[in-house]
């Protein structure tokens, strides 16, 4: 098919945007032209009215002439019609000869046959037909008039009728009075508009300078804010008036701009000195912000390193083969993990939701494959789910990967505080159930349901309130009370929201719903340091404290192929890497200070060293502690007290 393409030249008529032009248009261009269309109209009526009068007239004039020149011809053609006296009927016709307006004359006889004639232009058209007719009629080129030819009879006493005078006259001297009335009219018309125009532009100028003087008044004072110009007054009338009234305006503006002016330099006085006082004040809030941060790091290492030595032996001794403990002795290390790692919580979830208060809580927002985070989180709580006869399950993923913006060691810390709670308060043999879909807006809902004993509304508000446990002391069920608020504003820092619904009796639902992020393809796995095969495995340590060194020591002494070596600083732990190039490095972030730093760092450049992994351990689980380790190309950051099990597995991964 062969689709025909049309196009149009002609713009088409946009009543919208005429309107909009014609209001921009100035009074006094809208008043010319009213007056002039006005003024058009009532000429073109005038002259349309004189011209159709006029015309009337003519022809009115026109019909009574003919009339009258029919009877005439017909009464002095009546005796040359009875007697059959050609000479007198010859005479009339030469009289009409002489008149150029009587283009046909034709005499009669009463059975309507010709008697005499005279057809000036030889005219073809059908002359019978305008016979006896009782008005002139009107062809398109003649006006014909027909008058019958009567004589008085004395003997019978009437009129007796012997035929019929038929005269036709020519318009064109009609035509030209028309044309004259036409000229006429146009003259009348003329003069009508040019007056109208005359007078509108007069009136225009008379009484429209007032209200321009008065715009461009107004103009000046908008453009420039000087309120001392003042309109003049012309006349005395309402226009006057309108002036006075906005010159009284334009002087209480100038009053109100002064007093105005003066505000504003008392304004920008109190602005600035509130601006120096809210200097200081931030500078203030400064210092205390990074006093109470430098606060939470030494009571973050102060706690954390005398735990890493309680935790660390207790777990030495309840490991130790050579020297195994009594059952009431085993008894008693259980009891003092189980204390210290409820004590470590407690630190852990205080220091996390002091430092987020103190605005120094950095997150590593990137995109989260949520199905793979969530089965890994799920892993780690089925274990406790079980334990206390839990159905944990995940009831709905999405079948394609699906991805979240969200720091993925936060949001794991959150759902692990998620499951762990809908274990906790849930009934025995109970069940949580885990899923997660889509929601409109673009965002990833996670729903955490559970079958516990719900939580009655008067309580709900004060769910995530910081060490408010609702009563779960008294139900014997352990924990800090500090685990959904530092939940409900790490989800929030992630542009996130996080909620709860609830019924007694049935269960509780918590909610997490989550910005969602769109990824080509996952990040590449980080490569793992390739190391040189010897027959034993060289270790340097760095770390000032001996408890720390002396507890590694230990806990690697059962591995023949492994050789500790400790160095309390970082230039001693140099010279004894450069004197045999080490197969794994394990430091403390405590020894890097203001010189151990830098020269670690450079340390870490020479090419030999390049290749080893290394290992390091911290105190403070700030998470921007944490960021510096990795970003000086670190193999894993451990954060203190250590597990045991964890750190061997460490390293065992990174000699392998």
């Amino acid at each position: 098919m062969i689709q025909k393409l049309s196009y149009s030249f002609v713009k088409p008529f946009d009543l919208g945007k005429a309107k909009k032009r014609f209001s921009r248009v100035s009074i006094r261009f809208k008043i010319l032209a009213g007056f002039a269309i006005i003024m058009l109209v009532v000429s073109l009526l005038t002259s349309f009215l004189f011209f159709k009068t006029n015309k009337k007239l003519a022809l009115d004039f026109a019909k009574s002439e003919i009339q009258d020149m029919s009877k005439m011809i017909a009464e002095s053609s009546g005796y040359g019609l009875k007697n059959l006296n050609f000479e007198n009927v010859r005479r009339i016709i030469n009289w009409a000869k002489k008149d150029p307006k009587l283009i046909y004359l034709g005499i009669f006889s009463e059975d309507d046959e010709v008697f005499a004639e005279l057809n000036r232009n030889q005219i073809t058209i059908d002359i019978k037909k305008y016979l006896n007719t009782k008005e002139p009629f009107l062809s398109k080129e003649l006006l014909f008039s027909s008058s019958p030819i009567e004589i008085f009879d004395p003997v019978l006493g009437k009129q007796i009728y012997y035929g019929q005078a038929l005269v036709g006259l020519s318009l064109k001297h009609i035509d030209q009075k028309i044309a004259q009335a036409q000229l006429n009219s146009f003259y009348i018309a003329l003069f009508i508009s040019i007056t109208g125009i005359l007078m509108a532009k007069y009136i225009a100028n008379k009484f429209l300078k007032p209200v321009v003087n008065l715009s461009a008044i107004a103009h000046d004072v908008a453009t420039e804010k000087n309120y001392e110009f003042r309109a003049t007054k012309l006349y005395d009338d309402e226009l006057g008036h309108l002036v006075d009234h906005f010159n009284n305006m334009l002087a209480q503006m100038q009053i109100q701009s002064i007093a105005m002016q003066k505000t504003n330099e008392n304004l920008e006085k109190r602005v600035k000195e509130r601006t120096l006082d809210l200097q200081k004040s931030t500078e203030e809030a400064e210092k205390a912000n990074q006093a109470k941060s430098e606060f939470l790091s030494r009571m973050s290492h102060e706690l954390r390193t005398p735990m890493n030595a309680i935790l660390g032996f207790a777990q030495l001794l309840e490991k130790d083969q050579k020297y195994p403990l009594a059952n009431y002795q085993k008894e008693n290390i259980d009891m003092i993990l189980t204390a210290g790692n409820h004590l470590l919580e407690l630190i852990n979830e205080v220091l996390d939701l002091s430092r987020i208060e103190a605005n120094n809580c950095n997150l590593s927002i990137q995109p989260i494959n949520i199905t793979d985070l969530i089965s890994e989180t799920c892993s780690i709580a089925k274990p406790l789910a079980t334990e206390r006869m839990i159905s944990f399950k995940i009831d709905e993923l999405p079948q394609e990967k699906c991805f979240v913006l969200a720091d993925k060691t936060r949001l794991k810390q959150v759902l692990i505080n998620l499951f762990s709670n809908a274990i906790k308060f849930n009934r025995v043999a109970g069940s949580v159930e885990v899923k997660s879909f889509q929601r409109g807006g673009n965002r990833t809902r996670i729903e955490v349901q559970d079958t516990g004993a719900g939580i009655s509304r008067d309580k709900l508000d004060n769910v995530f309130k910081p060490f408010d446990r609702l009563d779960a002391d008294k139900k014997g069920i352990e924990g800090t009370g500090i685990g959904l608020a530092f939940s409900k504003r790490l989800i929030e820092m992630m542009n996130g929201t996080i909620g709860l619904d609830s019924v007694v009796g049935q269960g509780t639902c918590f909610y997490i719903e989550l910005p969602l992020a769109s990824v080509n393809k996952e990040k590449s796995e980080p490569l793992t340091p390739q190391l040189t095969n010897q027959e034993y495995k060289e270790i340097i340590y760095f770390d000032s404290v001996s408890e720390n060194v002396e507890q590694l020591k230990k806990l690697l002494s059962d591995r023949l192929n492994w050789k500790v070596s400790s160095a309390k600083d970082v230039s001693t732990g140099i010279e004894f890497a450069h004197r045999s190039t080490p197969d794994l490095i394990l430091i403390d972030v405590n020894v890097l200070d203001a010189t151990g730093l830098p020269a670690f760092k450079e340390f870490c450049q020479t090419p030999e060293i390049q290749k080893v992994p290394i290992i390091s351990f911290t105190s403070e689980a700030m998470a921007s502690i944490i960021e510096k380790a990795l970003g000086m190309r670190f193999y894993s950051c451990i954060v203190k007290p250590i597990n045991l099990n964890q750190i061997a597995k460490q390293i065992e991964s990174a000699l392998e």
